[in-house]
């Protein structure tokens, strides 16, 4: 792999992983989450959305609306 092009996607996951423990924490803080496991709950949202940024296109019949709905709803439950 392109050394440039793996650090660049280094940060972009990186910045993604951030705004979702973010994201999470303010949850958190609002009563809408548990505080149970939120850096790993933010990993597992960064490993999706980069799953569904390789694996939806027209090569694939994956519907990425519904796999980030129920990503995200199983997070909340």
């Amino acid at each position: 792999m392109n050394s440039h092009y793996a650090q660049a996607l280094k940060k972009v996951l990186h910045e993604f992983l951030f705004g979702f423990e973010n994201l999470l924490q303010l949850a958190h803080k609002y009563e809408l989450l548990s505080n149970d496991e939120i850096k790993t709950k933010a990993e597992f949202l960064t490993l999706i959305v980069d799953g569904l940024d390789k694996y939806s296109n027209e090569d694939y019949a994956f519907n990425p609306v519904s796999i980030w709905v129920f990503s995200v709803k199983s997070i909340f439950q």
